[in-house]
């Protein structure tokens, strides 16, 4: 604790704040590399999977409302086959940017709040009975 006595003597919120991103940096500096690095390590795997899922949709040929056509499915196929690294890419630049900002949010005490007085009303309504019977004759085998 190079800076404690400091912390101890000054009680200004912002110093505080300030000392505390003084001793977080390095931490978040860690993690944001191994974060990374896991992101780039499992790209060509997401790549080879998805690929994969979307020529396997083109064979499969789902059936039903909002069911596309197999020259859309194949369309797809063939348009992820091409872009599909540039667009896993633009993911994970959009997830290292999401993972930051969520590391450092200081506003945990409001959020865990609202959660708790949203439980079973506001945004995580229960489902009702029609779209439940709906779900369970979607999963039957």
């Amino acid at each position: 604790m190079i800076l404690g006595t400091y912390i101890l003597s000054v009680k200004n919120p912002h110093h505080n704040k300030l000392v505390l991103h003084f001793y977080y940096f390095p931490i978040m500096a860690v993690v944001l590399i191994i974060f990374t690095c896991y992101q780039f390590l499992i790209l060509p795997l997401c790549y080879i999977k998805t690929v994969g899922h979307k020529f396997a949709l083109i064979i499969k040929n789902p059936q039903g409302h909002g069911a596309k056509s197999t020259s859309d499915r194949f369309g797809y196929a063939f348009f992820f086959l091409w872009f599909g690294p540039f667009i896993l890419f633009i993911d994970c630049v959009v997830d290292t940017y999401w993972f930051v900002k969520h590391a450092y949010e200081t506003n945990l005490d409001i959020v865990a709040k609202q959660k708790q007085e949203d439980r079973g009303f506001g945004i995580t309504n229960s489902i009702n009975r029609r779209t439940f019977k709906k779900m369970l004759h979607y999963f039957e085998l």
